[in-house]
């Protein structure tokens, strides 16, 4: 039922929301003979305290930016701005987790849209997300570091991949990498054994010097 739902463009979560409320007003009819609600009101005109609703709440896409780990200003404009829309994923990609994300920021999402300073919210969002890591750079050792991201990333994978992508890797890592134990054994190592405060391993340099982009590009040259 949700391929055909995103076939139409519909959310899944407001076609069970809408069917609940057709059902309920049409026992309020039934029961009181006569119309209750406003079709079209978002609150009375005459009211000096604007609708709940219509204000957009920074905590929760500070709270998503956090969850995610979303340091880049436009990925994080983009993909907030996707939770106030159809989803337009493919269904392998579209996770129990990203399903609730749409039903918890679906409204504040959609303010977003409609707000005049995106940018500058999702900036402000972004910070606090540097002041995490930062925090946590300075006070977790390597090794709890690592544990903690290898569980994240291990159930975001067993989310979205095969079980068997797990043993194909350490196939090809034991049979096909000769060289692969002793390099990921050392560069590990240097990581996990670096004190909290000056944990650069093997780049040494201050807080957001360009020290991961150059270990990145260093990568992949080879």
């Amino acid at each position: 039922m949700k391929k055909e739902l995103r076939k139409l463009k519909i959310i899944p979560n407001e076609c069970v929301y809408a069917v609940h409320f057709k059902q309920f007003v049409e026992a309020c009819t039934n029961e009181f003979q006569k119309p209750w609600f406003e079709p079209c009101g978002m609150g009375s005109k005459d009211s000096k305290t604007p609708y709940p609703s219509t204000k957009f709440n920074n905590k929760l896409m500070v709270d998503y930016a956090i969850a995610h780990e979303i340091t880049v200003v436009y990925i994080l404009m983009y993909e907030y701005a996707h939770l106030g829309q159809t989803c337009d994923r493919s269904p392998s990609k579209i996770t129990n987790e990203h399903e609730e994300e749409h039903k918890e920021h679906l409204e504040n999402a959609r303010h977003f849209l409609y707000s005049a300073g995106r940018k500058k919210a999702a900036q402000n969002a972004i910070e606090s997300v540097l002041a995490k890591i930062y925090m946590q750079l300075k006070t977790e050792t390597g090794q709890k570091y690592i544990d903690r991201r290898a569980k994240e990333i291990g159930y975001k994978l067993l989310d979205t991949e095969d079980e068997d992508v797990f043993g194909l890797a350490d196939y090809y890592s034991k049979y096909h990498f000769k060289k692969f134990r002793s390099v990921a054994s050392i560069i590990v190592s240097a990581f996990i054994f670096g004190t909290p405060r000056n944990r650069y391993c093997i780049l040494m340099g201050d807080f957001k010097c360009g020290k991961t982009s150059f270990a990145n590009g260093f990568l992949k040259f080879f």
